[in-house]
Formats: C-alpha cells, structure tokens, sequence
C-alpha cells in the first residue's frame, strides 16, 4: 500500500482514482482482518476462554480504508505543490510508514 502510495506520488496520480492503491488498500484490510481473526482464534481465545469483539473490528474497516485514503489524498496535495527537497523527504517519510514483513522480523 506505501509502495502504491510512492507509485502515485511520483507520478501526479490522486490515490483516492487510484484502482491500484485502492485494491492495495482493501488487500491490507483483509489481511488485518486475517490477523486480527487469527490471534482471536489462537491466542486470545484459549488464553482467556472468551472472544474478544472481532465483528466489531470488521465494522471499522471501511472507516479505516476511508481515512487511510484521506491521508494519501491529504499527502498527495502536498506533494504536488511541494519543492524538488520537500517532495524527497515525504517519500523518505513515506517510507518510513511501511512495516517490515512479519518473515524478515522473524529472522532478526
């Protein structure tokens, strides 16, 4: 997703016409709701023997999806009226958002 962010970025594209970004975006979100639904079921559940409010979380997410895609259009106004310096550290600052992927954190 911030790497379809960047892509938009640098290429004058609002990310909320983005096909690409949006499907980025809905991909997160299902994979949230992966996670969220896979710790429920094998940690929070047979720990505690209850479960958590997880249809509650899968109510959010297009609250989550709308913001998110607030912010980038947010970024993307910015970035588009910004200097050839400021335009460079939004993208390292861009950067800095991306999470590593749970496999190289599991090799450190």
């Amino acid at each position: 997703m911030v790497a379809e962010l960047k892509f938009d970025l640098t290429h004058g594209q609002n990310p909320a016409q983005s096909s690409v970004f949006i499907n980025a975006l809905q991909g997160a979100a299902q994979k949230r709701i992966a996670f969220t639904s896979f710790v429920s079921h094998e940690v929070v559940e047979r720990l505690s023997g209850t479960k958590p409010g997880l249809p509650d979380v899968m109510v959010l997410i297009p609250e989550l999806a709308k913001a998110i895609t607030e912010s980038g259009v947010s970024i993307w106004k910015v970035f588009h009226d910004a200097s050839k310096e400021r335009r460079e550290a939004i993208l390292s600052e861009v950067d800095q958002l991306r999470w590593q992927s749970f496999a190289d954190l599991a090799k450190t």
